[in-house]
């Protein structure tokens, strides 16, 4: 049984914590004080699992044989696990990275048993896509007489294909967390569709034709796309002085009549002005006489209010 079973239910894990914690313990001390990698294999908790604990990978393996314990998209699925081990990078010595002194060391291949492998499982993957245009794309797998499983972690999967770049944006990091290699994308020149498996962001790139494909345990599914380029471009305003139409404004480049009978530089932008039944101009012209008493008012008003306020104050101060 793990130290921790993931389900919440905690029913397939040892059941003294104390023990727990102190086998738990030793692994990383040994690892401390021998530089050396170790790692915790375990099953019978019917799901699929991994964790660490400092610098001690645990993988646990669910069922092959028996229905899982858990829901599919918690490692609930049936299938097998594959582990590969690189014995030159085993010594880890005493001051490891935290994450690649791990799995330099260790990896695990989940291998879910797949009776179909489904690509667009939400919504379907479109045939045509134009430069800058972003969908979202997911998979799923049928097993074990209708049981659908999402393709996602803990579940192994390779995703790629022809004209496809697959980054999900993550950098090989030193000791200190600086990065010490380019992104899948930043290292190379040109692609048709860029897909983080992390978000499932399928992004247009480049114009072509591109095959965007996973493969689970064998099985292959694809869909090929066509990317046009964007032909959306700005719209021509105008050369200088080219009044737009009533709905298209011009280019600021013509002189507008001022409301004293001149004329002043880009004072209009082209276009129609608008005006009343009496050939007035709107508000925009707040300089206009309809305007003009309005607010000479409201100016005398705040006047009288403030110099009641201010014979208030002198009588109070008396």
């Amino acid at each position: 049984h793990p130290v921790d079973d993931p389900k919440s239910s905690k029913d397939s894990q040892i059941s003294d914590r104390i023990e727990a914690k102190r086998y738990q313990d030793r692994l990383a001390e040994f690892r401390a004080d021998t530089g050396k990698s170790i790692a915790s294999i375990n099953g019978h908790a019917g799901v699929f699992h991994a964790t660490s604990h400092e610098g001690v990978s645990t993988f646990l393996s669910g069922n092959s044989g028996k229905g899982p314990s858990s829901s599919p998209d918690k490692g609930g699925f049936t299938g097998w696990a594959m582990l590969g081990i690189n014995p030159n990078s085993g010594v880890v010595g005493k001051d490891p990275a935290p994450v690649t002194s791990r799995t330099n060391w260790l990896q695990a291949e989940v291998k879910p048993r797949v009776d179909e492998l489904t690509l667009g499982a939400t919504a379907a993957v479109p045939a045509a896509m134009t430069v800058g245009d972003s969908v979202t794309v997911d998979a799923t797998i049928s097993q074990d007489s209708g049981r659908i499983v999402p393709v996602q972690w803990p579940m192994s999967a390779v995703w790629g294909g022809d004209g496809v770049v697959v980054d999900d944006g993550s950098v090989e990091t030193d000791k200190r967390g600086r990065a010490v290699s380019a992104s899948a994308s930043e290292a190379t020149d040109e692609s048709v569709l860029r897909f983080n498996p992390s978000t499932g962001a399928l992004t247009a790139t480049g114009a072509g034709e591109a095959t965007l494909a996973v493969t689970v345990n064998g099985v292959t599914s694809e869909h090929t796309i066509t990317v046009a380029d964007d032909t959306t471009g700005p719209v021509d305003p105008g050369g200088p002085g080219e009044p737009g139409g009533p709905d298209q404004p011009g280019d600021g480049g013509g002189t507008g009549t001022g409301a004293g009978g001149g004329t002043a530089p880009g004072a209009e932008t082209g276009g129609k002005v608008d005006t009343d039944a009496a050939g007035k101009r709107g508000l925009a012209d707040t300089g206009s006489p309809e305007l003009q008493w309005p607010i000479a008012i409201a100016l005398m008003a705040v006047l009288v209010a403030a110099g009641g306020l201010l014979a208030f104050w002198r009588r109070r101060s008396a």
